[in-house]
Order: structure tokens, then sequence, then C-alpha cells
């Protein structure tokens, strides 16, 4: 990703007019992504403040047990299932797999699966974290799942879903899209334009709250946010910049 840059660059640019046509192997039309979560479940991990890791009091035993079982038991059979119906696995691997049991993440490198992480523990998230911090557990992923598997890790994805965007982020991937809409439907129907563009700003509060537990279920609130920063930052989305700015806080 290209830091400061209109334009991310997270992929090459390629028009659907004159692309080289493509094709699965051996001609097949659909193509079956598995992917199995190599899970570690802590009994009692550490308190976040910002959400808690088992629904239930510590130790929430019938919980843990599930998951472990998954290690000892599951792993084992599903394994067995895909390799002999020909089916290999991209691993969403909990990291500290790697130390607590490598014989599960040693047999599904042994069946040629491919890893990308899932974070270090199941039970830890990133909520809190700055950009530094985020960082360096995504670097030492990478040196842990390359000392265990030889793999290079090239796909990341926070612990419950969580994300790990920040405003900035978001408006350089969809700046280039909304000018875009703006140049072109903008010029016809600007009136429609703008009522799309207020529907990105509501998903803009929708993000906001997944993201931030002080807006979890206070919608007016998250729009607020957005809308104070758009007042003093009104050049960070384009859509701002044209004056369609969250309504909650202007």
């Amino acid at each position: 990703m290209q830091e400061g840059a209109a334009d991310p660059g997270l992929y090459d640019f390629t028009p659907y007019r004159g692309r080289k046509p493509f094709a699965w192997p051996n001609g097949g039309k659909v193509a079956v992504w598995v992917s199995p979560n190599l899970e570690y479940y802590e009994i009692d991990p550490p308190t976040n403040p910002h959400r808690k890791a088992w629904a239930r009091p510590h130790p929430d035993v019938v919980g843990y047990s599930h998951r472990d079982h998954a290690n000892r038991v599951g792993h084992w059979r599903m394994a067995e299932v895909m390799s002999k119906h020909g089916f290999p696995g991209s691993v969403s691997l909990s990291v500290a797999l790697c130390q607590h049991h490598p014989e599960v993440v040693a047999d599904a490198n042994a069946r040629g699966w491919e890893f990308f992480s899932h974070g270090i523990y199941n039970t830890r998230y990133s909520y809190g974290m700055d950009e530094a911090q985020e960082r360096a557990i995504i670097e030492d992923s990478i040196r842990t799942v390359r000392e265990a598997t030889g793999q290079t890790i090239r796909g990341w994805r926070m612990a419950s879903t969580r994300n790990n965007q920040r405003l900035e982020d978001l408006a350089r991937l969809a700046n280039p899209v909304v000018r875009g809409w703006l140049n072109y439907y903008g010029r016809f129907y600007r009136s429609r334009c703008v009522q799309v563009l207020r529907h990105f700003n509501e998903a803009l509060g929708k993000w906001a709250q997944r993201k931030y537990t002080r807006f979890r279920r206070r919608e007016r609130a998250a729009m607020h946010w957005l809308g104070r920063i758009a007042r003093r930052d009104p050049d960070l989305f384009v859509l701002w910049r044209q004056g369609v700015r969250p309504e909650a806080g202007v």
C-alpha cells in the first residue's frame, strides 16, 4: 500500500475491455476455497477493557472445551477427510498455536496447506492499540509462522473480525471511486448522486460503531464524531469537500 498516495496501489488497474480471459484449471466453472480456522483460546486470558474474551465468567470451561476439542480431535478428523477428497486448506491461524500445539501446525504444513494469520490468540484483541503496536504484532506473526512452516504469510485477519483501518485508510480507498461518481453521475443527476453520498456517510458511521466500543449502539454519537472531523478536515473525503458531510455533526 502506498501511504499518502491518492491511489493506494493495492492492485493493478485492469479495465474489462481487452482484459485477458480468466479460466480455472481443467475447464472448471466453480472454485471452492476451504479455510479451516486453527485457533488457540486461553481459558483465562488477560483482561481487555474493550471486550470480554468469553461471554461467561472466567473460566468458561464449556466454551474452552469446545475449542480445545478442535485441536485435539476435530482438526485431525477434518484434515483426513479433506486430504481424502483432495481439498487443500488455507489456514486462518492463531499464531500462538505454533508454540502451544506445534503438532497441529506441522500436520497442516505437511499436507501442503497454506497459512494466513488470524492474530496471535483468539482471546486477545487489538482494541486500543495504535498503528505501531499493530505493526509489531504482524511482524511477529510473520516471523513465527516462517520459523514453524517455512512459509511467509501474506494475509492478515484480526481476531473477532475487528477492523484496523483508520479514516485516512478508508479515504485513500474511497476517494478515487467517489471522485469518479461525482465526475460522471454528478453531471447528469447531481441530486441523486448526493443521496448516494449521504448513504456513504451513514456507512462511515456504521464503521465507527464497529471500530470503537464507545459508539456501540450510539449511532448519533458516531455521526457527531464524524461531523467534528469533517469540520476540522473537510478535505479528507472528496464528498466532504463537496459539502456532503455527516448530518448529525453539522
